[in-house]
């Protein structure tokens, strides 16, 4: 991560999380985020690898997750996703809402963000990941989401979650920089893709990006507002003419 986006709010948040490692070894005890975001995540990953953490884990409930809670564990204990303060349930009833439409119904109840992890919706059924200290208080107060009346159930097989769905797009790029896979995946003009960089509509790794020069890697996840989110796959050879074969997937 480009060390100039890193904001004040980061910085404090960083010293929190080497606060909250100290406290892990020195009482002998796990000690655990809520639930943090992306761009959180991202940034603790960077961090972390420098700063050679050990003893650590994050995890969502699920592999994969997008938001997920970061657990510190002391030297004798070997981290386990099973020690997570976190629970699943089960909402039925409302199969035609959307997920602002529980993450909405879910605030009004009076919770905060972080307490709440992925809301995932299939054809019949939500699943909520929750933090153990708001579990009882949503199986209990969480009766509607928008209109529908629903009913909640704790859940502990992962393996019923619907799975994440992407699209696979495949093209040729002149370069691997931010401007040009932009403009393979928006489809617009190299020109109208150095335009949404410029007007910071344009996120590399959940942080703005205002250079359309920034060459991308591998795993690198670019959100573009109005076009949505995704990430750069693979990065291949070259063709005949010396343009770069690459593989984007698209979050659908």
């Amino acid at each position: 991560m480009n060390c100039s986006l890193i904001t004040q709010e980061d910085k404090e948040w960083l010293s929190y999380i080497e606060d909250l490692s100290d406290a892990a070894i020195r009482r002998k005890t796990p000690k655990f985020t809520k639930f943090c975001d992306e761009r959180t995540l991202f940034l603790f990953n960077e961090y972390a690898k420098k700063a050679g953490y050990a003893g650590n884990l994050v995890w969502g409930g699920y592999p994969d997750s997008d938001r997920a809670v970061i657990g510190f564990f002391p030297d004798y204990l070997d981290p386990d996703s099973s020690l997570f303060p976190l629970s699943l349930i089960k909402v039925s009833g409302a199969s035609s809402c959307s997920h602002r439409d529980f993450l909405g119904s879910l605030l009004g109840l009076g919770i905060s963000r972080d307490t709440i992890g992925d809301i995932l919706i299939s054809d019949s059924n939500a699943f909520i990941f929750v933090y153990d200290t708001v579990k009882d208080y949503v199986m209990l107060n969480l009766t509607k989401v928008a209109s529908h009346r629903v009913t909640l159930k704790e859940e502990e097989n992962i393996c019923i979650l619907p799975q994440k769905k992407f699209e696979e797009i495949q093209g040729t790029v002149s370069s691997v920089r931010l401007d040009c896979v932009v403009s393979l995946f928006t489809r617009k003009s190299r020109a109208d893709s150095q335009s949404l960089i410029s007007s910071e509509r344009v996120f590399v790794n959940y942080s703005v990006s205002a250079s359309a020069s920034f060459r991308l890697k591998e795993g690198d996840i670019i959100s573009v507002r109005g076009f949505g989110k995704m990430r750069l796959s693979l990065i291949g050879g070259e063709t005949k003419k010396g343009r770069i074969k690459i593989t984007i997937s698209k979050y659908v």
